[in-house]
């Protein structure tokens, strides 16, 4: 049975954590509120990017483009590659199901494409995948919580040189698992294809006829360059996307673990309460009882 002691210490070792989890609740708040603003500011440019390369597909200009869905190699081989995964999750935990979600999200996926390959963003979604005997082709970690621009770039030309003809084409086609911020309190884990692009259905006019004339550079060349500068816009969205999901999540779950602590305090004091008057009293009775046998005597 507890003695007045032991839920003294039981009292002090919870409210320390009550102290830390409401500290880690205002850093992800704070956080959270960073990276909505970093993730607005990049759905312009995604847009921007997104709505110049449709314009390009759409002409019906590219569609033998490498990148383009539909098009052949251009040595006629069979397209032997494997699908690729892009996974996005976190470093840390205490974030509730935000890590497992996305990770089996990824899992789902490759089981149906068919001997998928992985390329992870976060050392959560690494190990889920690798202690289910996954093949991971490349690991990101320690930019989860704050990712660049430039940590994007890296990983698209880690892609597209997987991707691209130029090189050895293991990768016959990308995709790309994060979580969608919906709200504080709710995030989805959703899947996008990255490649290969689709193509439109639009046929080529007299305006579109002589595009290339207006570049200085070869079109194929700039289509090149518009693709791989929406991939990139599109795998930094991701990652900011999903710092903005595992902030929200960290919050939920250290908003939840200050609740369930202050439950256990009221609790603990309760209890402490009642057996400190139990000892209370049963003191004064063993005083009054003292006091009557000497008096008896």
């Amino acid at each position: 049975m507890e003695t007045i002691r032991d839920i003294r210490i039981r009292l002090k070792s919870i409210d320390s954590t009550k102290q830390i989890t409401e500290s880690m609740r205002m850093i992800s708040t704070r956080k959270a509120q960073k990276a909505k603003v970093r993730m607005g500011e990049n759905h312009e440019y995604l847009s921007q990017s997104l709505t110049m390369l449709k314009e390009m597909i759409d002409s019906g200009k590219f569609n033998n483009h490498v990148y383009v869905a539909g098009s052949s190699n251009s040595d006629g081989e069979e397209d032997t590659g494997k699908p690729l995964i892009i996974t996005v999750t976190g470093d840390r935990g205490l974030c509730g199901g935000y890590n497992i979600n996305a990770s089996k999200k990824a899992a789902a996926l490759g089981q149906e494409l068919g001997g998928a390959e992985f390329l992870t963003i976060g050392t959560k979604g690494r190990d889920y995948l690798k202690r289910r005997d996954q093949t991971i082709v490349g690991a990101y970690k320690g930019m989860s919580e704050n990712p660049f621009y430039r940590d994007a770039v890296s990983i698209g030309n880690f892609v597209l040189n997987m991707y691209n003809e130029k090189y050895e084409k293991s990768a016959s086609e990308v995709y790309l698992v994060y979580t969608e911020y919906h709200t504080m309190l709710s995030q989805t884990p959703i899947s996008a294809r990255l490649l290969p692009l689709e193509s439109g259905d639009a046929t080529i006019s007299e305006a579109s006829a002589s595009d290339e004339q207006k570049y200085e550079t070869n079109a194929n060349e700039l289509f090149g360059v518009t693709a791989s500068t929406y991939i990139y816009a599109k795998i930094f969205g991701a990652m900011l996307e999903s710092a903005v999901c595992e902030q929200c999540a960290k919050l939920t779950s250290m908003d939840s673990a200050v609740k369930n602590s202050e439950k256990i305090i009221d609790g603990l004091k309760l209890q402490y309460n009642q057996m400190r008057q139990s000892a209370i009293t049963q003191e004064i009775a063993e005083i009054v009882g003292g006091a009557n046998a000497v008096e008896d005597k």
